[in-house]
């Protein structure tokens, strides 16, 4: 057989045998990201763009690598040349627009979303890189590959706006809903290409459907409610009435505001799962913003649904750095991260709002892999007055595309609601109260089982004073550091009652404090805790006296929830305070707590709340949206074709701006054994069980730790700490701090 009579292959094995035929590749890639676009568009625009977006491959240059040669060959650029050339030759504007969409999507879909860049830009860009391929070069795909006649007008015009301002950013959303597609349906071929047998390969997961999981809950809540009684539990009933009434409507924006104690955590999923069978929607998504909550969900989750229908996703195991580069070809990666973590095809979902909102806006192609199947679930979002203020603005704009154009239902789901609709921050025009404000008073007000008093400035040594005149006492601070400062003077005075929790200390570890700490409350024994803001929303805690460090007025009435939480006393005391010693708090922070002493007569009061949030809205309007996302996909649209810049967006949507990376910290004899099982287990596996054991380290830190030889890498995505000197028994892991520092999201 000549060279030129060689058959075409995509794939193979190290340059032998089984080898994959390119066509076949093609063929199903199209038909699988067909059926996943079908979900959310029309499928013809998916079956094009997976027909087309390896043609690269046909090139001499491919060809000679798939059979063992050592070479690097772009083959995205093809795909997307010829996309853009037959956008050229449209005639209809929408299906124009459509192909240059899908060029974006094919050109990024190993190395990630371009800019679109001009003749002056970078080479990564697309417009340099349309306009240095050569179509000769991989010419052959016209042997085997036959383009159908397809209208795509519809993928396009089946969008919904309700107003210009809208529409660069619903394009913007939809070719990162294409990439995901394509990159599912890609990598998901990729992974069915027969391999070497072995133990780690991965076995199907057969998860609880969406009615099963309703079941479940129910029983359990029936069970739950029969030997409860009491003001408190009537209140709980009726919310969960209420949650139930509100599940029968259509899909939309909804809100459930339950004062602290409520119920909320699973008051909302009665609502989602209720509400996903009622309206057929596949999945329920729980998006948190910290890592304290998760991981409670979690476990009462697990408890009613049984550990393998809870998929959570949080912790950060893609190292912010060259060991894990997003260019390499798949081909090349192997089994590592981007092939391990889920697609997000579980009926239940736990997530946090860093995994769930980047996701949406990475130009990543690991990342976004999931994005595809947010579409026809139900998104609750707990703890909305977290979503962080910079950014505010296209996390509304994401949440109102998904219920318009994704068959998406939202629950805004809080204690303090920030009211966005009223403020005229999310372009949705309505949304649904499942707890009318009426009802919210009324039951705020029954429910009232605390008081805020303003202390001023106070000194360490003053507050730490204050909390052991109590026998039991809570203190919230701002940061690390002042957290770390304030247990090590209680603990010089009463070491046996003084605890202390940060996200230093790895998730098992602080479960095991939180443990100690509720005996302790139950028994009535000494206890004093000084902890970060981690403990403020969501974890079900009770402490008779409550200290807080001046933050915004939603802080101040998080913290209140955890004070004579199940009404033991006629009144519980939540004392806040300016803390003399200084401590640099990022400018958000800083500006919040200077607002929210404007409200010192009464921080816990729903009139100030809401005072609080217009005054805080209107003063930030201009920093709502700090890099201008959304004016950025506007002016996109301001030329012939749509000119993204997609990588630009993706840099500058960061909910914090130092990645981190997960590190596992090997004290615990579980955690020992799971990393002595890492060659007789799949790498995805080992992640989900081994996070509870891990500290999200920024990547500066991470840094110096591996320039002095502290960290021992595992397939560049798992990383266990060697000194375990580092990490103490009280405090967690000991790292240099920076000039600004806070609690904030987990991965």
């Amino acid at each position: 057989m000549s060279e030129s009579e060689q058959p075409y292959y995509g794939r193979s094995i190290d340059g032998h045998a089984p080898f994959q035929p390119l066509l076949e590749h093609l063929t199903e890639t199209s038909n699988l990201m067909s059926e996943y676009c079908s979900k959310f568009t029309c499928p013809e625009i998916g079956k094009l763009c997976g027909l087309l977006h390896d043609i690269g491959k046909y090139s001499d240059e491919f060809q000679r690598r798939v059979r063992g040669e050592n070479i690097r060959v772009d083959h995205s650029t093809a795909g997307a040349k010829t996309i853009h050339d037959l956008a050229d030759k449209e005639h209809s504007t929408f299906s124009k627009i459509a192909y240059s969409l899908m060029a974006y999507v094919i050109a990024g879909h190993h190395a990630g979303l371009p800019n679109m860049g001009d003749e002056n830009s970078s080479r990564s860009d697309l417009f340099p890189r349309i306009g240095s391929c050569k179509p000769e070069l991989y010419s052959a795909w016209h042997t085997e590959v036959q383009i159908p006649d397809l209208n795509i007008d519809s993928a396009i015009s089946s969008l919904s706006f309700s107003s210009e301002k809208e529409v660069g950013f619903a394009l913007f959303l939809y070719t990162h809903f294409l990439l995901s597609a394509l990159v599912d349906a890609d990598r998901t071929n990729a992974q069915s290409f027969p391999k070497i047998s072995s133990s780690k390969e991965e076995k199907s997961l057969q998860y609880l459907s969406i009615s099963d999981l309703k079941e479940k809950l129910d029983d359990h809540m029936a069970n739950f409610s029969k030997d409860k009684c009491g003001k408190l539990n009537n209140i709980r009933q009726n919310i969960l009435a209420y949650c139930r009434e509100a599940s029968e409507e259509g899909k939309g924006l909804f809100t459930l505001t339950v004062p602290t104690g409520g119920g909320k955590t699973l008051s909302s999923l009665m609502f989602a799962l209720h509400h996903a069978e009622k309206n057929h929607l596949e999945r329920v998504i729980y998006t948190i913003p910290f890592t304290s909550i998760i991981e409670q969900n979690a476990g009462v989750y697990k408890k009613i649904f049984g550990e393998m229908n809870v998929l959570e996703h949080h912790s950060n195991f893609v190292l912010p750095h060259s060991k894990a580069d997003i260019d390499k070809d798949l081909e090349d990666e192997n089994e590592k991260l981007a092939n391990s973590i889920t697609n997000w095809d579980a009926p239940l979902i736990l997530t946090t709002n860093v995994q769930f909102f980047e996701s949406l806006f990475t130009a990543n192609p690991s990342r976004s892999r999931k994005v595809h199947n947010i579409s026809n679930s139900v998104i609750v979002l707990d703890e909305v007055q977290a979503l962080p203020i910079d950014l505010l603005i296209p996390c509304l704009y994401a949440l109102s595309e998904l219920v318009r154009n994704y068959n998406c239902s939202v629950v805004l789901c809080t204690a303090t609601q920030p009211n966005f609709v009223e403020n005229g921050l999310i372009p949705s025009k309505s949304q649904y109260e499942i707890i009318p404000k009426e009802t919210y008073a009324k039951m705020a007000q029954e429910m009232k089982r605390t008081e805020s008093l303003y202390l001023g400035n106070k000194t360490n040594e003053e507050i730490s004073s204050l909390l052991l005149q109590e026998k039991q006492a809570l203190c919230i601070v701002n940061t690390k550091k002042h957290a770390s400062d304030l247990y090590s003077l209680l603990q010089n005075i009463s070491p046996d009652s003084c605890y202390h929790l940060s996200t230093n200390m790895y998730p098992a570890h602080r479960r095991k404090v939180i443990a100690t700490i509720k005996g302790r409350l139950f028994m009535g024994l000494p206890c004093h805790v000084v902890s970060t803001q981690l403990i403020e929303a969501g974890v079900d805690i009770d402490f008779p006296v409550v200290f807080r460090s001046l933050a915004g007025v939603d802080s101040i009435i998080q913290a209140a929830g955890r004070c004579n939480r199940e009404g033991k006393q006629a009144v519980g005391t939540v004392y806040v305070f300016q803390p003399k010693d200084v401590y640099n708090l990022p400018k958000y922070l800083r500006q919040t707590a200077q607002l929210a002493e404007r409200y010192t007569s009464d921080f816990l009061s729903k009139e100030n709340s809401d005072a609080y949030f217009r005054e805080l809205f209107y003063n930030k309007k201009a920093d709502l949206d700090e890099h201008h996302i959304i004016d950025k996909c506007m002016d996109a649209l301001s030329s012939s074709n749509p000119s993204y810049p997609f990588r630009d967006i993706s840099e500058d949507f960061k909910l914090i701006s130092d990645d981190g990376c997960a590190v596992v910290i090997p004290l615990d004899d579980e955690c020992k054994k799971l990393l002595s099982s890492l060659d007789e287990m799949r790498l995805g596996e080992v992640q989900r069980k081994i996070t509870p054991y891990c500290v999200n380290v920024r990547k500066y830190i991470l840094e110096k730790f591996d320039a002095g030889g502290m960290l021992k890498f595992y397939s560049d995505s798992i990383v266990v700490l060697l000194d375990v000197k580092s990490y103490d028994e009280n405090l967690g892991l000991i790292v240099p701090l920076p000039t600004e520092e806070r609690e904030g999201y987990i991965y």
